[in-house]
């Protein structure tokens, strides 16, 4: 009889103990609240430049029981790891129980592949179902599994009791603990730190360093002496791990700071000396302007060696230089690429793509094989700046670089550069990059590059990202497919206008745009009409400005009453785009704006109508006068008086009887404040009105009111008393009539009023006008010209009384005041009132 491999009966152990008196199966993070439900994630199949297998299926729906079996096939037997990874992914998804047998199957399988593949879809979906088998696993002598089994068990909370129980067990073979000490490292859980703490007085000196890796992983600690665990375990262990790790990174932060604070202040004092040095030895030959001298002290702080640690500072003033005033310090700079020293190696590359100097190409070339990933970066960007066919070749060598940090800055290097030969890495890194990041940028690198034959291959893209609902894949699809202007591209982006995504229907809506197709016109129209976002609304109306004709003027027109104010100005700028220059379509235009009652875009395009050469010809006088006559029944709806008066004066002279246009101008001229001309337009149009017609009484109504606005009260109630005891006047205008007649009532109220108080403020004026110093005379004779009119009357009584009671002296003392005033008297006290009033005193003057 055999005996039993020792590594079996530990399996048989966990499995007793995953079965019987074992605590739950799900733990937290770091306490006692249940671990949230898995989470689905999608598996990535292929690596760049692999090609999708032929037999690799669509994604689909978790298999039904009909579709177990074909998926157990696929799993156990499948033709590449990635048909694998699929059919495990989607059997772990799967609520049959057939679909659990046949993992637990594929577990037990003795193909590592498969075994790999099913560890890789318990960890995405953290499925503790199968826990005991893999503990049998773990336990086993199938060394190429472990590497899998840690990072899968270490993702499941409910192995840690399992293992802290069989870490117990006695004569637990090494390499068995030291897995089972990994995988409590890798779960990162509270819970292991116990049983690690247990281990670290472990008799073989390996596992106690895993031990203390296990522990580092998960406290962020480090302690030689076991007792200073124990302490700190005793002063922790009822916080929670984030706490931890929080003072972890304090204490490291203040380590660091209290051992480097001192040196890094000493050598920021010789830097600072170092660049003041560097500014005095510049300042006399920038005072001269000298720039060779300037390059030249510039080369000689590169090249000496006690100087490298300001080279940052070098290079920057060589940066300022320009590019052609730095291009002396270009073989010293390719020089210097070839330093051990990366920072300084990254820092010259930088300076030497802003200089452009084309001798510094192949020594950037040389850098993109270098072992460092920041220098190839900088590398590739300072290439690409310079371009030509070396940048080419070295972009499309680093679309194949493994380090995403120069691959992603190969794919926004693409659009500057454009080669060619990029297309079938860009292809490669689409399908198969393990970096979600690199998928999308490798999408819209190839739109960038303009290559028609990519289309399908963004097409299947796109049908994959909708049925993962990938909102940002969906996107980038839909812009490159814009951008390829590929005809084959026109129904899977009108088929985007559906999607719930805004910003997907906008790049579809975009790319629909950029097509150029007629096919594209009727979506793009019942987007602007339909969809609830204004940017996609916004964007179709632009789109429709590049595909459609002069047909679609209508929508557009409709478009710019939308609620959202960027929606109307793009239909706007669409509709100018399809009419410009067309002198036919821009009338036809107008009158549409016209109709839809939007004055402001119908004053813009008449104007730009009257404003073209072809228009003003003889043949098109008509249809000028016609567009000049609706520009200035715009202006005048507008409100836009001056605008509207020569226009509306250059119409009347071909229409010397058009009533309308007497009409609009009599509104002008009394919105300009020509009261006369008003007046008289107005008379003229009441001299066509049949007398008593309602249109006549209207005439009368606006000639009244027009006297009330000129402040002519009086006469103004005078005649419309006279209209409201005519038993012929409308009443539908008796109110607006009486309304008038109490405004005019109104102000003749106020101008007594007014007169009264300029009246007692003259005679104030008077009583003390020759009791005061110059100074006052003066402020008050200007206080009597602001009055203007209304203190002619009060002077001119007091004169009078003035002149009767002979008290020249005061009288002419006022005569310059009144000189400037006797102007503003009413007519019916000038002249004969005037000049007997100032009679006297010129007598008097005369003889004086």
């Amino acid at each position: 009889m055999k005996s039993t491999h020792p590594y079996r009966v530990l399996a048989v152990l966990l499995v007793v103990a995953w079965g019987a008196g074992a605590p739950s199966r799900v733990r937290a993070h770091g306490g006692g609240d249940p671990m949230p439900p898995p989470q689905p994630v999608a598996p990535v199949f292929l690596t760049p430049g692999q090609e999708p297998p032929a037999d690799a299926p669509e994604p689909a729906e978790a298999p039904g029981p009909e579709g177990v079996g074909e998926w157990r096939e696929r799993l156990l037997q499948g033709g590449s790891d990635s048909v694998r990874a699929l059919a495990a992914y989607d059997l772990l998804r799967s609520p049959e129980a057939a679909a659990a047998d046949a993992l637990r199957e594929a577990l037990a399988s003795p193909d590592d592949r498969v075994v790999e593949a099913v560890c890789a879809a318990i960890r995405a979906q953290r499925d503790e179902r199968f826990l005991p088998q893999l503990l049998a696993l773990l336990a086993g002598d199938r060394e190429k599994l472990v590497p899998a089994l840690v990072d899968c068990l270490g993702a499941l909370r409910g192995v840690v009791p399992h293992l802290a129980l069989a870490l117990r067990t006695p004569d637990l073979p090494l390499p068995v603990a030291v897995r089972m000490i990994m995988v409590l490292g890798r779960s990162h859980s509270r819970e292991a730190v116990e049983p690690l703490l247990a281990l670290l007085d472990h008799p073989d000196p390996t596992a106690r360093a895993e031990v203390a890796g296990a522990l580092y992983q998960i406290t962020r600690r480090r302690f030689v002496d076991p007792a200073a665990w124990s302490a700190w375990w005793t002063q922790n262990k009822g916080r929670p791990r984030e706490v931890w790790l929080d003072s972890a990174f304090d204490d490291l932060d203040r380590a660091r700071e209290a051992s480097g604070a001192e040196s890094a202040k000493k050598d920021a004092a010789i830097r600072d000396l170092k660049l003041r040095v560097l500014q005095l030895t510049l300042e006399p030959a920038r005072k001269e302007a000298n720039d060779k001298a300037v390059a030249a002290a510039l080369i000689g702080f590169l090249e000496a060696p006690e100087y490298r640690d300001i080279r940052r500072g070098v290079l920057e003033e060589i940066g300022k230089l320009g590019k052609e005033k730095s291009k002396e310090a270009v073989p010293v700079l390719v020089r210097l690429l070839s330093e051990p020293d990366t920072d300084s190696v990254v820092a010259v590359a930088a300076t030497l793509g802003s200089v452009g100097d084309e001798r510094a190409v192949a020594g950037l070339a040389g850098l993109l094989g270098h072992e460092n990933a920041t220098v190839r970066k900088e590398a590739l960007l300072a290439l690409c700046k310079l371009g030509g066919p070396e940048a080419e070749r070295g972009l499309t060598a680093a679309l194949g670089d493994r380090d995403p940090v120069v691959l992603l800055a190969a794919l926004d290097c693409v659009k500057r550069v454009r080669p060619a030969a990029a297309v079938r890495p860009l292809r490669d890194l689409m399908r198969g990059s393990a970096n979600p990041e690199v998928v999308l940028r490798a999408v819209e690198a190839l739109g960038e590059l303009g290559d028609s034959s990519c289309t399908a291959d963004l097409l299947l893209f796109l049908q994959a990202a909708h049925l993962r609902k990938d909102r940002k894949a969906l996107w980038s699809a839909a812009n490159s497919l814009g951008k390829l202007a590929d005809p084959a591209a026109l129904a899977p982006l009108i088929a985007l206008l559906d999607e719930e995504f805004s910003d997907v229907r906008q790049s579809a809506v975009e790319a629909l745009g950029n097509l150029r197709m007629a096919g594209a016109v009727e979506p793009l129209r019942i987007a602007l009409r339909t969809d609830k976002d204004p940017r996609v609304r916004e964007l179709a109306a632009r789109g429709i400005a590049r595909v459609a004709g002069p047909e679609s003027i209508e929508p557009l027109v409709a478009a710019l009453g939308d609620a959202e104010p960027q929606v109307g100005a793009a239909a706007w700028e669409a509709i100018k785009l399809l009419i410009k220059g067309d002198a036919a379509q821009m009338d036809a235009v107008a009158a549409q704006l016209g109709a839809a009652g939007r004055a402001p875009q119908e004053i813009e395009i008449l104007t730009a109508l009257l404003a073209d050469p072809d228009f003003a010809a003889p043949a098109n006088a008509a249809r000028r006068l016609a567009a000049q006559r609706r520009l200035a029944a715009c202006l005048v709806e507008a409100k836009q008086w001056k605008e509207a008066l020569p226009l509306l004066e250059a119409a009347e002279k071909s229409a010397p009887e058009d009533a309308l246009l007497k009409e609009h101008l009599a509104l002008c001229a009394r919105e300009l404040g020509d009261f006369d001309r008003a007046r008289e337009l107005l008379a003229w149009l009441l001299g066509r009105e049949e007398k008593g017609s309602v249109s006549w009484w209207s005439r009368q109504l606006a000639l009244s009111t027009l006297r009330v606005k000129r402040k002519e009260y009086a006469p103004a109630l005078k005649e419309l008393t006279e209209f409201l005891a005519q038993e012929s006047t409308p009443d539908a205008l008796r109110i607006e009539l009486s309304a008038l007649a109490d405004l005019c009532r109104d102000g003749l109220s106020h101008e007594e009023a007014q007169q009264d108080k300029v009246k007692t403020r003259v005679e104030e004026i008077l009583g003390v006008y020759a009791t005061v110093d110059a100074a006052q005379q003066k402020r008050y004779e200007e206080e009597l010209h602001q009055f203007g009119r209304d203190a002619a009357a009060p002077l001119l009584g007091v004169l009078r009384s003035t002149a009767r009671r002979s008290a020249w002296p005061a009288a002419a003392a006022l005569l310059s005041s009144l000189t400037g005033i006797t102007a503003k008297v009413p007519s019916d006290a000038a002249p004969a009132d005037v000049e007997k009033a100032v009679r006297p005193w010129q007598d008097w003057l005369g003889k004086s």
